[in-house]
């Protein structure tokens, strides 16, 4: 696209978490500011190479949910741009990182962000101005599915009729959630998952893993490399997550109300929203490869060697008609607590359903 002079002037690439959306952006960016690009690459060595491999080259600009922390001094109404020494060092260690890394990175734990207004305004500031090298003024949008219906409005008219030399990339783990004038005006492209041999060759490479452990890592990783290293790195929340599950499922077989309750609780007590929204999002993949092992389809299920033993102990318990009543009561759950519903009702109506439905 780059060669041909077809980019456009906003593209949407649509990503898994961890999926490597943002390290695809900024290579592009580094290809198309390259001074020096050759056989389908960049150069990598000349002074714009370095710089966006540093995100500081001044044509190249991004924008990502904040909300207001200890880390953006006094600003009541803070920015991109309150946090770009934070960005920067977390891209540095893991260009691969998620959402909740971001927001444990900018102090912003128990809080989702957002981008508002006045993260549009910057934008529109940033691509008024001419580009100080060559001829593209890039900007990376992370997550546009946390922006509002005014922030939106606000970025149409560029949208429609941007400057020349004017770039857009979003970069989005929800396409069905950014907003539709948004979305519409984009040409939208698939980061698709990495192949699960693929991925475990990477993993073994980099990390001097066993083949088998890379393996194991790559089925529970979906083909995300952001989520392969977070295993690895004991960063994961996951054992809490699949502790809470199977606590849940075993007292609902048992007919246990009471324990299944407190496991409810157990996940409303999760700090913050996203980490109360990924307990939902790990226990909707849990589910579903109770549904595949169940049905003789483990080799497309996505669990490593623990999840997989339980799984293969517990998938015949369950009534048949478990495993669609509760992928529907979890994504209803994902829902309500990102319209901040209380988690304490949210995660009981839970535990209740699982009781019911088991």
């Amino acid at each position: 696209m780059a060669d041909g002079g077809m980019v456009g002037h906003a593209l949407m690439l649509h990503e898994d978490e961890g999926g490597g959306g943002l390290a695809l952006a900024v290579a592009l960016a580094q290809y198309l500011l390259c001074e020096n690009r050759h056989d389908g690459d960049s150069c990598g060595q000349c002074s714009a190479c370095s710089r966006v491999s540093r995100l500081i080259h001044p044509d190249l600009h991004f924008a990502f949910p904040v909300s207001a922390s200890s880390r953006s001094s006094s600003d009541k109404k803070p920015t991109s741009e309150n946090y770009m020494e934070q960005w920067r060092e977390l891209y540095a260690a893991n260009p691969y990182f998620t959402e909740q890394q971001l927001y444990d990175a900018l102090g912003m734990e128990s809080k989702s962000g957002n981008i508002s207004v006045a993260e549009a305004k910057r934008i529109i500031e940033r691509l008024t101005l001419t580009a100080l090298e060559g001829y593209y003024k890039i900007m990376v949008i992370w997550l546009p599915e946390r922006m509002n219906s005014e922030a939106a409005n606000k970025l149409l008219k560029i949208l429609e009729e941007p400057y020349e030399g004017t770039l857009f990339i979003l970069v989005t783990q929800a396409p069905e959630k950014v907003i539709s004038t948004i979305s519409s005006r984009c040409r939208h492209l698939r980061v698709p998952p990495m192949p699960r041999a693929e991925l475990a060759a990477e993993l073994e490479h980099r990390f001097s893993l066993a083949h088998e452990d890379a393996l194991s890592v790559a089925a529970s990783s979906s083909g995300s490399f952001g989520k392969a290293c977070m295993r690895i790195s004991g960063n994961a929340d996951t054992e809490e997550y699949r502790e809470i599950l199977k606590s849940l499922i075993d007292a609902s077989l048992s007919k246990d109300l009471y324990g299944a309750v407190l496991c409810g609780e157990r996940a409303a007590a999760l700090p913050g929203r996203e980490k109360q929204k990924a307990f939902c999002t790990y226990a909707c993949s849990f589910v579903r490869n109770m549904l595949m092992i169940r049905n003789g389809l483990s080799s497309i299920a996505d669990a490593d060697s623990d999840e997989a033993e339980y799984i293969s102990k517990t998938a015949f318990s369950v009534r048949q008609d478990f495993f669609d009543k509760a992928i529907a009561a979890m994504d209803r759950a994902y829902m309500l607590i990102d319209r901040n519903v209380s988690a304490k009702t949210v995660f009981c109506d839970l535990a209740d359903r699982f009781y019911l439905y088991i």
